[in-house]
């Protein structure tokens, strides 16, 4: 089983869903390996992490630096002894709020009074749902005890646990069960939510969107979105989960024992300047990138200019190596040329290829991106501050399989 360390994002337009490369920090890793064993790993508010063992017991850690992406922690605090691994799913809401389905279908309610602190002080089992969640394919949870499932059709349901705080099992203790999403969620690999009805769900090449229901107090089926806030990526993670305030977590192949298994081939597409551009490539043992670049637009009467170049990075997702840009403009539909592909082709040099463990495909509008000519300084400026929040907010660094 390979090492899987845990990293930190935070989505600062997490309430708006505006893509852009500002709108993330991270990619850091705050955990070093080890996450893997866990046969569940969730969170609650605030930066509290909560993960099961294959024994069924229940650990806590609380992530200090949850707000600015530092591996500061408290724990790892076994808080549950046995019997967690039992359950078909475990999921929280928020202050300390945790939920389980069991196998036949009911839902349970458990309260972590020490769930800032890491004591094993608890309130229930509390048997709030009887029957019936297990048919869903995910069910999953925002703050305050608002709960979302997916069936099987992919529509999307809203529930909420009036009495979410108090565990009081009773007819008034919960309002819905609404539909507040019609199909097409069952096609994504991954959806899980943030607080105040932020959701987040990843699709099979790794794309991120961000929903925002509006609806999430009240159950009416008031959304804004699908914005896709992140390019691929995300699917390589075995888990991603939120917390409060859009922060996200995911759990990956440890880089730093990963050893690149050639030929290394990706893909990526980016929406640029009203058109769009795609890259795929291949990249072999001795170093040698081949690629194609595809421009196109769908604009009537206005074309673009892009720019592309591949970079490559260590295990710390530092770069180490980038190509020198291919730039190449298309003209409007009804204007000329609206569709073209140039392969492409660079050397990585023999002293990094060892070394590679992840890339990064990078598109962008041309002539006002001219870094992209400065050669070192381009590769400075990838490991700055600035440059790692770039790479970090277009595409996740993907782990190359061993």
């Amino acid at each position: 089983m390979a090492n899987e360390d845990l990293f930190w994002y935070q989505h600062n337009n997490w309430k708006t869903g505006v893509a852009d490369k500002g709108g993330w920090k991270g990619r850091n890793k705050v955990g070093d390996g080890g996450w893997q064993t866990y046969k569940n790993v969730f969170a609650s508010s605030d930066g509290i992490v909560y993960g099961i063992d294959d024994a069924g017991d229940l650990y806590w850690y609380k992530h200090d630096g949850w707000l600015s992406g530092t591996p500061s922690w408290q724990g790892r605090n076994k808080v549950g002894n046995g019997g967690w691994q039992a359950y078909k799913n475990v999921f929280a809401s928020s202050e300390g709020i945790i939920y389980a389905i069991d196998d036949v279908g009911d839902l349970y309610w458990y309260q972590h009074d020490g769930w800032l602190s890491g004591t094993a002080d608890w309130k229930g089992r509390n048997k709030v749902g009887n029957g019936g969640w297990q048919a869903y394919k995910n069910v999953f949870a925002s703050s305050g005890g608002i709960i979302y499932a997916i069936d099987d059709a992919g529509d999307l349901y809203w529930y909420r646990h009036n009495n979410w705080k108090t565990g009081v099992a009773e007819k008034t203790g919960w309002t819905g069960r609404n539909k507040v999403g019609n199909g097409g969620w069952q096609a994504y690999k991954n959806v899980f939510a943030s607080s105040e009805g932020i959701i987040y769900a990843i699709d099979d090449v790794g794309d991120l969107y961000w929903y925002q229901h509006d609806g999430w107090s009240s159950g009416t089926a008031d959304w804004k979105g699908r914005n896709k806030v992140g390019n691929g990526g995300w699917q390589a993670y075995k888990n991603v989960f939120a917390s409060s305030g859009g922060i996200v977590y995911g759990i990956g192949a440890h880089l730093a024992s990963a050893k690149p298994a050639f030929p290394i081939k990706g893909s990526r597409h980016d929406d640029v300047a009203g058109g769009h551009m795609q890259t795929d490539f291949t990249l072999d043992a001795g170093g040698n990138l081949s690629a194609v670049t595809r421009w196109w637009t769908n604009v009537k009467l206005t074309g673009f200019t892009g720019s592309v170049t591949m970079v490559l990075t260590d295990e710390n997702g530092i770069a180490l190596w980038a190509a020198n840009p291919q730039t190449h403009g298309v003209d409007g539909e009804w204007v000329g040329n609206d569709d073209r592909h140039e392969n492409w082709s660079a050397t990585v040099p023999s002293t990094i290829i060892d070394q590679v463990r992840g890339y990064a495909i990078l598109h962008q509008h041309d002539p006002h991106w001219r870094i992209f000519d400065k050669g070192e300084k381009f590769l400075d400026w990838l490991r700055s501050d600035e440059g790692k929040e770039t790479v970090g907010a277009i595409v996740a660094i993907i782990a190359i399989a061993a």
